[in-house]
């Protein structure tokens, strides 16, 4: 838990498939050890992970994002043609959750690939081959076809 990551994703919420996404270092919340990332990359990256998926946006196409203060200063940072829009998952047994899309995909991903659950022994070695792994999942989850 020194080390940990994070995975920003771009999903299309009508259809689940992943517009972009990139792994990057995020600083744990561990008591302090040498090994331990202090280094957030989530402003870096997460930009450009808007960025790639801006290509797919249609002008005045709506990005939902979940709660976090971080996200409207880095849509706005990229200048992406859309409206930004803040949900939050609603406390208690609804009918209607506006993530939905977004957890299910979260939740499929920590089930379909054993490296990114929560409680595990099975780690990437290195944050390259955690973003090829997850290429393929892309690819498995969008997908696409070899000819």
């Amino acid at each position: 838990r020194w080390k940990q990551v994070a995975v920003p994703v771009v999903i299309r919420a009508k259809n689940g498939h992943i517009l972009a996404f990139d792994v990057c270092q995020k600083p744990t919340n561990q008591p302090r050890v040498n090994n331990a990332w202090s280094i957030d990359h989530r402003p870096q990256v997460v930009p450009r992970v808007i960025h790639a998926a801006s290509v797919a946006f249609k002008p005045g196409a709506t990005l939902t994002t979940d709660g976090s203060s971080s996200y409207p200063k880095w849509v706005r940072t990229v200048g992406a043609p859309v409206q930004h829009k803040v949900q939050h998952s609603p406390i208690g047994n609804t009918d209607y959750d506006p993530l939905f899309a977004i957890n299910v995909l979260f939740a499929k991903m920590r089930n379909d690939l054993a490296r990114l659950g929560r409680k595990t022994w099975t780690t990437s070695k290195t944050i390259a081959a955690l973003r090829n792994h997850l290429w393929l999942y892309v690819a498995w989850v969008n997908g696409y076809r070899l000819r």
